[in-house]
């Protein structure tokens, strides 16, 4: 990727209605919850992973979806380090 590329996905705030946003953040939530049911975008139980308000985007504004491929990246990556993280 160029430099660029990476500038402009930092720039990319997350956004509910972008449904590859939602999906991005859901399964990074159940892998490290364990979740199998539905659970909504925004709310306290966020909190349970390390978020500090009911809603992902205010903790995401300065590095958007950058933030969220990046920890996508660490599960699918290294799933037992990120457990040992979480818990």
């Amino acid at each position: 990727f160029s430099r660029q590329f990476v500038y402009w996905i930092q720039r990319q705030p997350m956004d509910h209605k972008v449904t590859e946003h939602s999906r991005v953040f859901i399964t990074i939530y159940k892998f490290l919850t364990g979740e199998t049911s539905a659970v909504p975008i925004s709310g306290e139980h966020i909190q349970k992973i390390g978020f500090q308000n009911t809603d992902p985007r205010t903790d995401l504004r300065t590095a958007g979806m950058f933030s969220l491929l990046q920890a996508l990246y660490f599960i699918s990556t290294a799933p037992d380090l990120a457990k040992k993280f979480y818990a």
